[in-house]
């Protein structure tokens, strides 16, 4: 992780949200939403809970598993254009960490 990467995370954990941050640091929101995707690339504690409702856990769990492998765009798709792709993004990375853990 780069310093913006490590700032935009210790604020995250600090409790201010992503639209906050993105905000107070003069950053749009799919920024800081990519910087947090890098965190848990590098090992941040960050849990599937601290961006998504149980319900839309399964939901994109659920497309992922319907669509297989397809890309992001795919994924967005078959959610009808539900999430935005940096949404989609967090999701894959959280859910990439979860299944090495299992």
């Amino acid at each position: 992780m780069n310093d913006s990467e490590a700032e935009t995370l210790r604020r995250f954990q600090a409790g201010e949200s992503i639209d906050q941050i993105a905000r107070r640091r003069g950053f749009v929101g799919r920024t800081i939403q990519d910087h947090l995707v890098k965190a848990i690339e590098a090992g941040a504690p960050l849990a599937m809970e601290q961006f998504f409702t149980s319900a839309q856990a399964e939901e994109l769990g659920g497309a992922v598993s319907h669509i297989g492998p397809r890309g992001l765009t795919g994924l967005g798709e078959e959610l009808g254009g539900k999430y935005e792709i940096a949404e989609l993004r967090l999701f894959r990375a959280l859910a990439a960490r979860e299944r090495r853990s299992a």
